[in-house]
């Protein structure tokens, strides 16, 4: 049985292994998975951090929601999760994993925040290296959304009107 080198696209998978890749692009979708994490902060008028443990943990829930609900509300893959609470690291109540490289962009800058907390998407990419023009500026936009949503909220009083 003689073997043969195909160096063109076949109309259906081969036996073996092709010596190079194909010309023609493949039309599988991707499978790769960015996940891009948006941290932020919150402080708040009054004293949290001495409330109780139950107090603290109804609190941190509700701050949560609230992040959730204004983050990214038009998303059914955003998922918000508490990070630290009065300086305490938490374990994550809801937390998506990583299977990519991520990107970043803080929303609030201070070291005296009561809850800190952190906004994960996740998308397909177009490409295997999560690297196209459009793979690009669905991560910039998805960061400008949920930064853009987050400080709107805050500066005109609706995070603090759905979170009392």
């Amino acid at each position: 049985s003689a073997s043969t080198i195909q160096t063109s696209p076949t109309s259906a998978p081969s036996d073996a292994p092709s010596v190079s890749p194909s010309s023609m692009p493949s039309s599988q979708p991707s499978i790769v998975i960015q996940t891009i994490r948006t941290p932020g902060s919150i402080s708040s008028n009054k004293d949290f951090c001495s409330l109780t443990d139950a107090e603290k943990a109804a609190f941190a829930s509700a701050a949560m929601a609230t992040v959730e609900q204004f983050a990214c509300p038009d998303s059914e893959t955003c998922v918000a999760s508490i990070t630290s609470a009065c300086g305490q690291s938490q374990v994550a109540r809801r937390q998506l994993s990583s299977s990519s490289t991520s990107s970043s962009r803080k929303l609030q800058a201070s070291n005296n925040w009561q809850v800190e907390y952190v906004v994960v998407e996740q998308f397909t990419c177009e490409r295997a290296t999560c690297s196209s023009p459009a793979d690009v500026a669905k991560v910039n936009a998805i960061v400008e959304t949920i930064t853009t949503n987050m400080n709107g909220s805050m500066s005109s009083g609706q995070f603090k009107e759905v979170f009392a």
